[in-house]
This record gives structure tokens, sequence and C-alpha cells, in this order.
């Protein structure tokens, strides 16, 4: 696994988890993106800890 894409990321709990997860285990990872879902803000406090 070398590049991870999240479409509609809200930056709840489990979506963290699994982000930290993917992290992990997949250690030539170069490239993630993730794209906020529409309710979610750049600033919410979920995604500043990212």
């Amino acid at each position: 696994l070398e590049e991870v894409e999240v479409n509609g990321f809200q930056g709840c709990g489990q979506e963290i988890d699994l982000l930290k997860l993917i992290s992990q285990c997949a250690p030539m990872l170069k490239k993630t993106t993730m794209m906020l879902s529409e309710e979610t803000s750049a600033s919410n406090d979920e995604c500043a800890k990212i």
C-alpha cells in the first residue's frame, strides 16, 4: 500500500483510528489524501488533530 484516498472524511473517532491503523500497518505509505465531507470544515476540532 503506497497511497490512500478518503472521501467524505468527517474526523470522527473511528475515522481517526482507521487512519492511525493504516499508517502503522503500511510502512511504504507515501501519500494520504482526505477529502472533507460537505458538513465538515477544516477548522473542526477533530480535523485539527490530524
